[in-house]
């Protein structure tokens, strides 16, 4: 939780290699969920991270 998110890569092998650091992907910060898509169409594959985090009372709002 202290450096952020993580982001493992499958290998053949069936294992998983943390690549967090090298993707420099460790700071969308309180992450929910994310996934991987074309957002800007230009060929190369973006990660859109969903996060946020509710710091004030609940209005019952949500």
């Amino acid at each position: 939780m202290a450096r952020g998110n993580t982001l493992f890569q499958g290998n053949i092998d069936g294992s998983f290699t943390d690549v967090s650091m090298t993707t420099q992907t460790t700071m969308a910060r309180w992450c929910w969920g994310s996934t991987f898509t074309d957002l800007n169409n230009d060929g190369w594959v973006d990660i859109l991270a969903a996060n946020g985090f509710i710091t004030a009372e609940d209005t019952g709002d949500l």
